[in-house]
């Protein structure tokens, strides 16, 4: 298969407190995941993906994600390290001709992801400026997931040609 899917887009979607054993599953007749299950019948899907994250959580899988390298640990490795040099994702992509960019509907200073973002070279940061945040579809942290990903969609409609692209 090498070499298959040159030159097209490159979408990772990181679900954050999902667990693998939902999907595909049934819960009285419905089933639980079902937009995740249609996804995975056009995609890839790994289910071998172990949690490895330190005191960075979040950050941390991100940082694990981009340069599949384990974080510190002791404290977040978005904080600590930000200024270190990295073979990231988004420049390996660069360099083969990918457009690279991150969605995160929060603040771009929420884990120091502004400054990370730019060490790990992504050409754009979509943060909670670039979304319509409001009562009606948000809770708790944020975006709902569904407003988030709609929104996301049609800001990927604009992105340069191909992409790499993280939600």
């Amino acid at each position: 298969l090498a070499g298959i899917a040159k030159g097209r887009n490159v979408i990772l979607v990181s679900l954050e407190s999902t667990q693998s054993f939902v999907v595909n599953q049934k819960l009285n007749g419905k089933e639980i995941t079902p937009y995740l299950n249609d996804l995975i019948k056009k995609s890839y899907n790994f289910e071998n993906f172990y949690h490895q994250t330190g005191q960075g959580k979040t950050a941390d899988s991100e940082f694990i994600v981009d340069n599949s390298l384990y974080p510190l640990g002791r404290g977040a490795v978005f904080f600590t390290n930000a200024g270190n040099e990295y073979a990231a994702m988004p420049e390996i992509m660069k360099n083969h001709g990918y457009y690279s960019s991150i969605f995160h509907a929060n603040n771009k200073s929420f884990w120091n992801r502004d400054i990370m973002y730019e060490t790990l070279k992504y050409d754009k940061f979509y943060d909670i400026k670039s979304y319509d945040v409001n009562e009606e579809n948000s809770v708790g942290w944020g975006l709902k997931d569904k407003e988030f990903f709609e929104q996301t969609s049609e800001l990927m409609k604009e992105m340069p040609q191909p992409f790499y692209t993280r939600l």
